[in-house]
């Protein structure tokens, strides 16, 4: 297959694009205390961040990211020993945190004092940071037990920090690198390596100040005059949801807001079995693992597309006239009952209908990875500048494709079995640029091929009314497998994620047989087992097509799986073989999206 475009060059060393490498700004430490960095999911991609410079450059150092850790977990990242030397003198694990008042909001014990005789062997300390904003550090501090049950190590009048690119609300509030350093001096006071640390920070600055403002006027702040008129520049891009990155492109998409048309009527896979003419002797339900899809009842395609968009609008801080752009990526067009609706573009339907006057529209149709698709096209629209934000969404009624199904499927093998796996519903996303580097889309890509479009179709019926979907499921299921674990695999990497730091992984819903496979064709790929983190719910809603992500989302966000700062991958498919891979990190999407639905009306 086509390699996939729009490779983003990653220093395998600092897992940072090319253009913002890090290692020219490593200087080595040799050290005797133990550093270990838990960093805040948030963290992990910001730009701005020394966590990752501090261990490239400390020998004895190793990174953890997570916000809550699971108590067995951080016990291990604590003590367990990391050399030889290590198991014949147990490491003591000590928290680097200042003095903080009681909270009563956020009640946490009080933490144990520090042995003066610890202070005299650094050969058996490692000293723990948490990498975060200070709220967010506190979080974690409240979030883990663990951690507050730590000794304590507060820094000695430190100096004036100089990490001028992030603002700091407090005159105690530095980098962690420059907290780490402080730190290590007052354990290691002889150890003259440690001053190369500062050495690295002055360097990781003089790279920045060529990305960020701040950094520039680190040395020369600017005048009074010139502060107000950026400071107005930037907040009035940032209430349009375009943020520039000095070279006239936006850095990365988020998704700002969700909307779901899921139809009430529910219909099992027994009761379409039991409506077939000649019923196939196979247990369908068994070998999918669908037990029940949502059918539309006197709705159409167009009708749940709606009501998903204008879900997705309720919920977002945009009004239907300050979209940019709408994309419809629906493969059904049964717009009507019984006919399907080629012309206008379903995009313009919805655009009329949820008044989004301004709005650019054209519909992107790429079988059932359209919706990221049509995710992928506007972040390019977005990231040109061209538009600011725009509404992808799709309607999917599915069901007249299974109604022909059932009355034309003759055997067991028939190709037209898969069609009554399908389930209605609509789904709307409303993406924009992200206000933070931290969240949003990290990685989202697209490959397209041509090898296989004989895996499956549609097109009208011969035998009658109606539509037809034809699969050769098992064919499709071999080089869907062979295909996607490389392509997911370049995702993580591209990223710089490995499996210790994804939350979730959504797969299209196909069913949970499919699911299953796939996860069994990654493992022997990828050689190793892999987490319980593959999210699937295709035995209650069944094959949405390309709604199937943002169900997902939907129903896992109600159920509480899925919170902010989740990192999450998407993994796609469609005929052809057409496959699409993503990687985000949610920012407050979830808690945002679980508040609007449980208050909205029904």
């Amino acid at each position: 297959m086509a390699a996939p475009p729009f490779r983003r060059s990653t220093c395998a060393r600092c897992m940072r694009p090319g253009a913002a490498c890090l290692c020219a700004a490593v200087r080595p430490v040799s050290h005797r205390v133990q550093v270990l960095i838990l960093m805040h999911p948030l963290e992990l991609h910001q730009a701005k961040g020394t966590a990752r410079l501090l261990h490239l450059c400390l020998q004895h150092s190793r990174v953890v990211v997570g916000e809550t850790f699971a108590p067995d977990a951080l016990a291990q990242a604590l003590a367990a020993p990391w050399s030889d030397a290590d198991r014949l003198a147990p490491r003591r694990a000590v928290l680097l945190y200042p003095p903080s008042p009681p909270d009563p909001q956020h009640p946490m014990q009080a933490p144990p004092p520090l042995p003066a005789h610890w202070l005299g062997e650094p050969d058996r300390l490692r000293l723990v940071l948490l990498d975060g904003t200070w709220r967010k550090s506190r979080r974690m501090l409240w979030g883990n037990p663990l951690l507050q049950a730590l000794p304590r190590l507060a820094l000695h009048a430190p100096p004036a920090s100089r990490y001028a690119i992030r603002k700091a609300h407090a005159p105690h509030q530095r980098s962690t690198l420059e907290a780490a350093q402080q730190a290590l001096l007052q354990l290691e006071p002889s150890n003259p390596d440690i001053a190369a640390l500062g050495a690295a920070m002055e360097a990781f600055i003089a790279q920045q100040r060529v990305h960020w403002p701040a950094a520039r006027s680190a040395t020369s702040p600017p005048s009074p005059s010139a502060r107000g008129s950026r400071s107005s520049s930037a907040e009035a891009e940032a209430s349009r949801g375009t943020i520039p990155d000095g070279r006239g492109m936006t850095r990365k998409i988020r998704i700002e807001s969700l909307g779901i048309r899921l139809p009430e009527k529910v219909v099992t896979t027994e009761e379409l079995m039991a409506s077939c003419r000649r019923r196939p002797r196979l247990d369908l339900e068994r070998i999918t693992g669908i037990v029940t899809r949502r059918v539309a009842v006197d709705e159409h395609a167009v009708d749940l597309a709606v009501g998903a968009a204008r879900r997705a609008l309720a919920m977002s801080r945009y009004a239907p006239e300050e979209l940019d752009a709408i994309v419809c990526t629906s493969i059904s067009k049964h717009n009507r009952p019984d006919e399907f609706t080629f012309e206008p573009a379903t995009a313009v339907l919805v655009r009329r209908a949820v008044g989004a006057k301004k709005a650019l529209v054209f519909d992107v149709v790429n079988a059932c990875a359209g919706l990221l698709n049509g995710i992928w096209v506007l972040q390019g629209l977005i990231r040109s500048g061209a538009i600011r934000r725009g509404m992808v969404v799709s309607g999917e009624q599915n069901m007249p494709l299974a109604r022909t199904a059932a009355r034309e499927v003759r055997h067991s093998l028939d190709g037209q079995l898969a069609a009554l796996t399908l389930g209605d519903c609509g789904a709307a996303v409303i993406v924009d640029a992200s206000p933070d580097e931290r969240v949003g889309f990290h990685w989202l890509d697209l490959v397209t091929g041509a090898r296989h479009d004989h895996f499956c179709w549609s097109k009208p019926s011969s035998r009658g009314s109606g539509g037809i979907l034809v699969t050769k499921a098992r064919g499709l299921q071999i080089e869907g497998n062979r295909n996607f674990p490389a392509y997911l695999k370049q995702a993580l990497d591209a990223t710089g994620w490995d499996w210790g730091d994804v939350h979730h992984v959504i797969p299209r819903q196909v069913s949970t047989r499919a699911i299953r496979q796939g996860i069994r064709a990654i493992s022997r790929y990828m050689g190793c087992e892999l987490p319980d983190v593959f999210l699937s719910h295709a035995e209650t809603f069944g094959n949405t097509t390309t709604a199937s992500h943002f169900l997902a989302l939907h129903d896992f966000i109600l159920r509480g799986t899925i919170r902010s700062g989740a990192n999450v991958v998407l993994v796609s498919g469609a005929s052809g073989i057409v496959i699409s891979h993503a990687t985000l990190t949610f920012d407050d999407l979830p808690e945002r999206y679980l508040a609007h639905v449980n208050g909205a009306p029904a």
